[in-house]
């Protein structure tokens, strides 16, 4: 059903409301239409009468009117409404409101309904004054007739304290002491679905709303969009022009052949609960015969448009001029919907669902729930705190590891029952060798920095937002620790020279293509031992500049030795294997006239030769 209020803001003047059923609930015969004032917004009874009945009118697009006949008094100001029934379908009931054009308040947004989700805060209903001899402390505020005292004196603004609950909705008042039997008060119809914004499905609202563009509003009962005057569709992506509306956009303002765009000018357009009344497509202002300004569009002029150009139709926001295309983040035929996995006003915000599907204004999945990482908390932007990211200072083996767990604290949100740890496990706790370092928390985000001792080369930790009452895991994130290969030279170093207690051997430098591990090399540590000896000694530290030998002396003479060289790479316990080893035999002590033995090996075999020297 939807109701056509004439002359709404003429309440001074006789006129009319007419309730239009659209298919399939258009039978006379079988639905039952009744008129009534939906609540008191004067004084005594004989202000507020009940309205004439609804009076079927059969033609070819046949509606129930309401004559509101003003006989010179105010009987047509206040808020009236359609009572539809039928037999196997739930009652519906709109309000439409109607008040004087010499009113000496008014809503300030030019709007005469209001609608607001459970649980939201900071909900204001505002008032201003049109006459220069109403000041502010000659204010006074009612609902649903209900006298407000203090603080609602001289305030132009009622404003709910705390969350919005069911009981807020209703007809709000704001008019001057004294004054409210004259009817030339503000009055704004407050409506409030019974699930948080983009939830539906009460008491429980577990389910997700349809992504409602154009001004939709997702009905709290079905998920599904009730759409603003002049669009239609699951999501309210089609547009029906400015001379269209009803549920499938069936009815015209005008039926003449021209259709012009601009026949619902003036006309107050009230739709079933929870979407209240607007101007059609096109439209805005109280009397809703204010044209829309330039890239604006839409029911009450409320939607932007997101052309390159930055003009569009204000009856459907199609991209007009030179350049059609769309704004970044926007697509679809009208450039209204955001770019796949993005949400928000400016299709700037990255949708975290397991699937691509999330509600466009708050990022909710609709199929599927949050990514593992991302936690379903804070209502209704429910899957934005979560793990941002979960990353590691790579290093050597052998030495701690730095990790750290960021979490990032969406809208609403709230960390302090929450805390951040890190674990071997995805959904246990195990902190085995992990130590926490430091906690650094922002305004919006807490960082985690642990180190984590003894890691196998690909191990996968898990950052984890757990609940402090109950240790339960709301969103993981793994992190994969890839540590650095030690280097380690694939060739024997070779001998230079060879005396009784000394030996000078060299090295090729590593090279990344025929040795392994990983660079950058800074280093290299030369080894030998004695033959029979288990353990291997190093010597002095060769950096990387200097020439790739080493003289290793005091050695015992006539023995045989062995000899590697480890690569270093930079960093904290960066050393490498050794190499292969060169063995070498240190010379005899050498008389004029005596021989001396010389052993070495070469390419990994023994050789041995006498070299017998005399005088002549």
């Amino acid at each position: 059903m939807t109701m056509l209020s004439f002359n709404h803001f003429k309440s001074e003047e006789d006129a009319f409301y007419q309730c239009q059923m659209s298919d399939p609930d258009n039978d006379p015969h079988e639905v039952t239409v009744q008129s009534l004032r939906t609540g008191w917004t004067r004084n005594t009874a004989e202000e507020n009468p009940d309205p004439p009945e609804a009076r079927y009118t059969d033609s070819n697009h046949p509606f129930y009117v309401v004559d509101m006949f003003n006989n010179g008094t105010n009987n047509s100001f206040g808020v009236f409404g359609c009572n539809a029934t039928k037999d196997g379908k739930k009652e519906t009931i709109i309000s439409t409101i109607r008040m004087r054009s010499d009113a000496v308040i008014v809503p300030t947004n030019d709007l005469f309904t209001q609608t607001v989700s459970i649980n939201d805060r900071n909900v204001s209903i505002k008032m201003m004054s049109t006459s220069n001899e109403v000041s502010v402390h000659m204010l006074r505020w009612r609902k649903n007739t209900f006298f407000w005292g203090q603080p609602h004196f001289g305030v132009n603004s009622f404003t709910i304290d705390g969350p919005v609950q069911l009981y807020h909705a209703g007809i709000y008042e704001c008019h001057v002491a004294g004054d409210r039997f004259l009817a030339k008060h503000g009055l704004n119809l407050l409506k409030v679905r019974a699930c948080p914004s983009t939830r539906w499905g009460p008491p429980d609202c577990e389910g997700v709303c349809e992504s409602c563009y154009n001004g939709g509003i997702c009905d709290e009962n079905t998920g599904d969009c009730v759409c603003a005057p002049g669009f239609r569709g699951e999501n309210c992506l089609e547009a029906c022009g400015g001379n269209r509306y009803g549920y499938a956009c069936e009815h015209r303002c005008s039926y003449k052949r021209s259709d012009r765009k601009s026949k619902c000018e003036g006309i107050l357009f009230c739709l079933v609960h929870p979407y209240g009344c607007r101007c059609n497509t096109g439209f805005r202002g109280l009397d809703c015969e204010t044209e829309c300004e330039e890239g604006i569009y839409g029911a009450s002029c409320l939607e932007s448009c997101h052309c390159a150009s930055g003009a569009c139709s204000r009856y459907t926001g199609e991209c007009e001029g030179v350049d059609t295309s769309c704004d970044p983040g926007w697509t679809g035929e009208f450039c209204q919907e955001c770019i796949e996995g993005y949400f928000g006003t400016a299709c700037d915000q990255k949708c975290h669902c397991l699937s691509d599907k999330c509600n466009r204004e708050s990022g909710l999945c609709q199929t599927g729930g949050c990514l593992p990482q991302w936690a379903d908390l804070f209502p209704p932007y429910s899957c934005q705190t979560g793990l941002e990211s979960a990353n590691y200072t790579r290093g050597n083996p052998n030495v701690a590891v730095q990790v750290n767990c960021t979490v990032v604290q969406g809208p609403g949100g709230d960390l302090t029952g929450f805390d951040v740890v890190l674990s071997r496990c995805n959904d246990d706790l195990d902190v085995i060798n992990i130590t926490l370092n430091e906690t650094f928390r922002t305004q919006t985000k807490v960082t985690g920095i642990f180190s984590v001792r003894d890691l196998d080369q690909g191990a996968d930790l898990y950052c984890q937002l757990r609940e402090k009452s109950n240790a339960r895991v709301v969103a993981v994130l793994a992190v994969n620790v890839e540590l650095y290969a030690l280097p380690a030279l694939s060739s024997a170093p070779t001998e230079v020279t060879v005396t009784n207690s000394s030996v000078t051997i060299q090295w090729p430098s590593w090279d990344e293509n025929t040795d392994v591990g990983d660079p950058p090399i800074v280093g290299y540590i030369p080894y030998y031992r004695k033959q029979g000896d288990d353990i291997w000694i190093p010597e002095s530290y060769v950096p990387i500049g200097d020439q790739l030998q080493f003289t290793f002396n005091n050695l015992d003479l006539d023995t045989y030795y062995s000899f590697s060289v480890a690569a270093v790479r930079e960093g904290e316990g960066g050393e490498g294997s050794r190499s292969p080893p060169f063995e070498v035999k240190t010379l005899c002590a050498t008389p004029s006239n005596g021989p001396k033995d010389v052993v070495s090996s070469i390419a990994g075999e023994r050789q041995e030769f006498v070299e017998i020297s005399w005088k002549v």
